[in-house]
């Protein structure tokens, strides 16, 4: 009969033993180890230079507690915290009087199905939390609770925000006779046309400028004897005449608001918008009036709006929202001149203002956000002459303007909101990495079985 190398039979059989430990610690066994179960850890620890001389060494216990070896003080198999000789210290300073038995030895996880390679002679742990020393004691003594921020506080904000975008001009005129000469354009009422009076336009920088009948040959715009090459357009028409144009807008935006069952926001705010048009032209029937030009000093002009705003939080997350909001208010156009800002009323005009925008925010610390929106309004204001109003003539402008909007805001009060999903995400992806852990495990003891054969070979 053929027998074996002694060598290659030692070898054998201490793979057939991390084999059977493989399948025995998958439950807590009973309290007394069988010899099977006892030449498992042994076997294990033999191995532990052969296959797995690289694996780090875990020594937190709240992580290995759990974990299942033989305790070789006791002669039994069981999970690590039921040690019988094993003392859970209370504090980290304290050293153990007896013999460092539990020194680098095997232990084996059952959810995972991985061996580990364990040392619990100096741990300092209570069941499930650290133990505190004296000095952290001592320092924990002195440290005053933290308080939870109000709740009012931390729900008001203050913000700024700023951007630009492209606004489009749409100005209707009905009731007037426009007369166009060498690019200044006059209105007329019929009246006026019989007092042989006008008004002349400068959108958007100034008022409205009383003057002659245009097309009087001793004062008006069209004089006979100094300009006799003039181009002169009229339009003559109970229907509105329309002038359109594009330019630009750079709004600068004060508000606060404050929020209400965590998604619900009311506020107000302040606007100051700079804006910058070259030309409008006139449409359809009106072309032939020809480009109205801006003047030079006419094409920045500002307005200023207050409003009110509402909005809601369509997507809510400690970290980011997203949000859309609603603002209404009065609009106030200053004119070519900024230093009317600190002029009471006098302004040249005043109309309505409608916004709508779609924001996200997200938290930088536990008091700014950073903001981006995206945003549009609408402004409508009657700027018909005042010497003329209770006539049927009537002049409506419409600005409607688009912007990208970026901002930050604080919050008066300590926003301490956390991820609470952190937590269930990380149990997710521990639970759909545990296979590929098992696996792992399985190879390792594979390769270190095919290690011992190769030795024993040699």
């Amino acid at each position: 009969m053929a027998t074996l190398n002694p060598s290659l039979k030692r070898a054998l059989l201490a793979l057939f033993f991390v084999c059977v430990a493989q399948g025995a610690a998958a439950y807590k066994p009973a309290s007394t180890a069988s010899k099977a179960q006892k030449s498992t850890a042994k076997a294990n620890n033999d191995t532990a230079t052969a296959g797995a001389e690289a694996m780090p060494v875990e020594r937190d216990f709240d992580t290995i507690r759990g974990f299942q070896s033989y305790d070789p003080a006791t002669d039994k198999w069981s999970a690590i915290e039921d040690f019988d000789t094993v003392d859970i210290l209370a504090d980290t300073t304290a050293q153990r009087a007896d013999r460092y038995i539990y020194h680098s030895f095997w232990a084996y996880d059952a959810v995972t199905r991985r061996w580990h390679k364990v040392d619990i002679r100096d741990y300092g742990y209570k069941l499930g939390q650290l133990a505190a020393t004296e000095a952290t004691q001592a320092a924990t003594s002195e440290e005053k609770p933290e308080e939870e921020p109000s709740g009012f506080w931390k729900n008001w904000a203050w913000g700024l925000r700023a951007g630009g975008g492209p606004t489009f001009y749409d100005n209707r005129i009905g009731h007037f006779k426009i007369t166009a000469v060498d690019g200044r354009f006059f209105l007329q009422t019929a009246q006026q046309e019989k007092d042989q009076k006008s008004n002349v336009i400068h959108w958007f920088g100034k008022g409205y400028a009383p003057s002659s009948d245009p097309l009087n040959s001793n004062t008006g715009a069209f004089n006979a004897k100094q300009s006799k090459n003039a181009q002169v357009n009229e339009v003559k028409s109970s229907k509105k005449v329309v002038f359109k144009g594009q330019g630009w807008n750079l709004p600068i935006t004060l508000f606060t608001h404050y929020t209400l069952f965590k998604r619900l926001r009311l506020g107000a705010g302040f606007a100051l918008e700079i804006n910058h048009l070259k030309e409008l032209t006139p449409q359809e029937e009106a072309s032939n009036l020809g480009v109205f030009k801006v003047q030079t000093d006419h094409e920045w002009f500002y307005n200023m709006a207050w409003f009110g705003l509402l909005g809601f939080k369509v997507i809510h997350a400690p970290y980011q929202d997203v949000l859309v909001d609603l603002q209404v208010g009065r609009n106030y156009n200053l004119g070519a001149d900024l230093r009317i800002l600190a002029e009471r009323e006098n302004y040249l005009y005043d109309g309505w203002l409608f916004g709508a925008g779609v924001a996200y925010e997200r938290k930088l610390n536990n008091y700014f956000r950073f903001l981006s929106r995206l945003a549009g309004d609408w402004k409508m204001h009657d700027d018909t002459p005042t010497n003329v109003q209770g006539t049927d003539a009537l002049i409506i402008l419409n600005q409607l303007a688009v912007h990208l909007e970026l901002g930050l805001h604080v919050t008066l009060g300590k926003d301490t909101a956390k991820d609470e999903n952190a937590a269930e995400r990380a149990v997710d992806e521990d639970a759909a990495s545990a296979p590929d852990s098992a696996a792992d495990g399985q190879n390792k003891l594979k390769e270190a079985g095919r290690m011992l054969l190769r030795k024993a070979k040699d």
